[in-house]
């Protein structure tokens, strides 16, 4: 049942044919959840990425070359 589906649309129609609503519900709710802490998830890594990046660009050569080692 589940191997001819082949998106989220494929799947919300089969639920309402089965007549699932309320299991539909709830997995759409996962659903959204879920995408939302993916973003959310991007975001900060996108953020801790960008100051980490700006941080190595402010440093100076003598600060690098403290930091070298042999």
């Amino acid at each position: 049942m589940l191997k001819s589906l082949n998106n989220l649309v494929d799947l919300s129609v089969k639920l309402v044919e089965t007549k699932r609503r309320s299991l539909s519900l709830g997995l759409l709710l996962v659903i959204k959840l879920v995408l939302l802490a993916t973003a959310s998830l991007e975001r900060i890594f996108f953020a801790m990425t960008f100051f980490k990046n700006t941080l190595r660009n402010k440093m100076g050569i003598r600060l690098l070359d403290d930091q070298h080692v042999y």
